[in-house]
C-alpha cells in the first residue's frame, strides 16, 4: 500500500493505511449495494414477467390433448385467455405436480407435435 520514507515513522504510515483501508472498504460496500441491488431488481423484473406461451395448433386441440393424457384435469383447469398465461400455469402446475416451466413445456410439446406429448 504504502512504504516508509525516511522521515515518516511507522504510526502514521499505519494511519494512512489504515484510512486508505476504510475507504477501500467503504467503496467496496456502496459498489456491492448497488450491484446487488441491480441484480435483484433484473430478477424480479424476469420472475414477474408474464410467461408467453408458443402454440402451433388452436386451444381447444391443445386442450383436448392434454385432457387424453391426463384424465384428472377438467374444463375448469384448462380455461385460456390469451395474455393470462400464467394463471393457466400455475393452476396445471398445481393439479399436476410440476413446475411451471415443465408444464410450458409440455403444453409446447403437445402444440408443435401435435400429439400427445410424455
Amino acid at each position: 500500500m504504502g512504504y516508509a520514507h525516511r522521515n515518516t515513522n511507522y504510526g502514521e504510515l499505519h494511519e494512512l493505511n489504515t484510512g486508505r483501508l476504510f475507504v477501500f472498504t467503504l467503496s467496496l460496500a456502496f459498489w456491492l449495494k448497488n450491484n446487488l441491488l441491480r441484480g435483484l431488481r433484473i430478477a424480479y423484473k424476469h420472475c414477474m414477467e408474464t410467461t408467453k406461451l408458443t402454440l402451433h395448433a388452436s386451444w381447444e386441440e391443445v386442450k383436448e390433448k392434454i385432457k387424453e393424457r391426463n384424465i384428472g384435469l377438467t374444463d375448469e383447469d384448462l380455461i385460456y385467455e390469451p395474455g393470462q398465461e400464467d394463471a393457466l400455469l400455475e393452476r396445471l402446475a398445481k393439479k399436476m405436480n410440476r413446475s411451471k416451466e415443465e408444464v410450458k413445456q409440455f403444453i409446447e410439446s403437445i402444440s408443435y407435435n401435435k400429439d400427445v406429448a410424455s
